[in-house]
């Protein structure tokens, strides 16, 4: 542990001081033609800052302020301008959906709901992976925070893997862990409202996109990469994975010693039964769930804003008790929340130091040549937010930054931005080591590591990924019959 802890110190240390030195050269030497001097130094300050966010030198949050105050102090850049997003609705619907992640968790909704999704199926292999799968994709739409509902679901699958008899960090449990991991992953692109990454993509949007996009209209264009998706991930989960006749890894009999079973019993209802009725809390919290879920759904109907039910979500859980002064403060992530407001207000600092055109005049050409082809477009995107992946290790700065120069030459060549952001969203959650996905430690480190190797999970990382190279292919020709091309 001591030398684990002294090379994070050392990598902070290189880090901090590599961030500076890489900003100070950027600022003394980068001079290309068509940018100005103020946008040299934005480049110069945003290139350092993410050498920190690399390095973990400092949270993410405090490393965006320190580099908003350089935008100000160095790059002239207005601290209106700067701190922008926060004025922006999408912001206070992400406080809404944060809040609403919070009170399900603390009630024991959450908990409840997972065990009544898995109870639905049969106590086979297969059945089980299936389960898991869809209890992390029918959770995805209700809750936005991915590390809440891995968190929640990896504890429960290694119980369910212990009581069938699967060894841990077997094959068997591995792959129930990849089930419910996948799940809850493929969820996120196709739903909105499933991670914040689909609100921060919302937020990037032009308006007349944002206006296009409801929750409805996002799940209908994303069908053609997740129902495919789905498919192909569950018959490899099941293939890879399922118990072998000739495997010491699964028990001969799945009986627990004091399992607290009643005759005939199924241990996923028992832990139902352990639950007892539903609380006074959990209730209340299900039915403000449920009118934000359908008013999100409905909005197409009522024209209501999405911030506005997140708000009043937040406002009625606080008015039942369910926050309150204790949770609200430590429950809710605010340092994320504040590094997710600043690095989405880089659009507008991009524009005000006219880097914004200065990248569309330079990479039209490279992007033009992909966009002649749909297809090599979309695996381009791909391709660039896996490599990227391992060197931006915050999915929303990754978003907010590539996409800033992106979306422009797309809408300049009569391109979705919706397509763009989905291309580089299925991709983005790779966990080929563990740094790259906040959401793969949060599931991984619930369970200690008991339940399977890191080695074993990053191998399926890649046939993930291919899968999801895969589908977007297969997404092409009926994202081109809806228009978005």
């Amino acid at each position: 542990m001591k030398k684990a802890a002294k090379r994070q110190q050392l990598k902070r240390s290189l880090g901090a001081i590599g961030g500076i030195v890489v900003g100070i050269l950027m600022a003394l030497f980068l001079r290309p033609d068509g940018l100005s001097v103020q946008g040299c130094y934005v480049l110069a300050i945003l290139a350092g800052s993410i050498v920190w966010w690399i390095c973990a030198v400092l949270p993410e949050f405090a490393t965006a302020l320190i580099m908003v105050a350089l935008f100000a102090l160095v790059g002239q850049i207005p601290a209106a301008t700067s701190f922008s997003f926060f004025s922006n609705p999408i912001w206070w619907l992400l406080v809404g959906a944060f809040a609403i992640g919070l009170g399900m968790k603390e009630t024991g909704l959450l908990k409840r709901m997972a065990l009544a999704i898995v109870s639905r199926f049969p106590s086979s292999f297969a059945a089980q992976v299936i389960g898991f799968y869809a209890c992390g994709t029918v959770l995805g739409p209700l809750i936005p925070s991915m590390a809440a509902k891995a968190s929640l679901l990896a504890p429960l699958a290694m119980e369910v893997g212990d009581i069938r008899g699967y060894r841990r960090q077997g094959r068997e449990a591995t792959g129930l862990f990849l089930a419910m991991f996948t799940g809850v992953q493929t969820a996120a692109p196709a739903f909105i409202s499933s991670s914040i990454v689909g609100y921060t993509l919302l937020a990037i949007y032009p308006e007349s996109v944002q206006a296009q996009f409801d929750f409805v209209h996002w799940f209908v264009s994303a069908l053609p990469w997740f129902i495919p998706m789905t498919i192909l991930n569950l018959i490899a989960l099941v293939a890879l994975y399922r118990p072998r006749a000739a495997d010491a890894s699964v028990a001969d009999t799945a009986t627990v010693p004091d399992a607290g079973l009643e005759p005939g019993e199924d241990e996923i209802m028992a832990k139902r039964r352990e639950l007892g009725r539903l609380s006074l809390d959990e209730r209340r919290m299900a039915i403000i769930t449920a009118a934000t879920v359908l008013l999100w759904v409905t909005q197409s109907l009522h024209g209501m804003a999405a911030w506005i039910p997140a708000v009043g979500a937040l406002v009625a859980m606080t008015a039942c008790g369910i926050i309150n002064k204790k949770n609200f403060g430590p429950g809710i992530g605010w340092g994320s929340l504040i590094f997710i407001g600043i690095v989405l207000g880089l659009g507008d600092v991009f524009s005000e130091a006219g880097i914004t055109e200065w990248i569309v005049a330079e990479c039209t050409p490279l992007v033009m040549a992909l966009a002649d082809n749909p297809y090599l477009l979309v695996v381009g995107i791909a391709l660039i937010t896996i490599a990227a992946r391992f060197l931006i290790v915050s999915q929303t700065a990754f978003i907010n930054i590539f996409l800033a120069f992106v979306i422009p030459i797309a809408i300049a060549l009569g391109i979705s931005p919706w397509v763009i952001g989905m291309a580089s969203y299925t991709v983005i959650n790779v966990w080929f080591v563990k740094y790259q996905n906040p959401v793969y430690l949060a599931a991984f480190y619930s369970v200690d590591g008991k339940m399977a190797k890191h080695g074993n999970l990053a191998e399926y990382c890649v046939l993930y990924t291919v899968i999801s190279i895969v589908c977007l292919l297969i997404a092409v020709p009926f994202w081109q019959m809806m228009g978005l091309f």
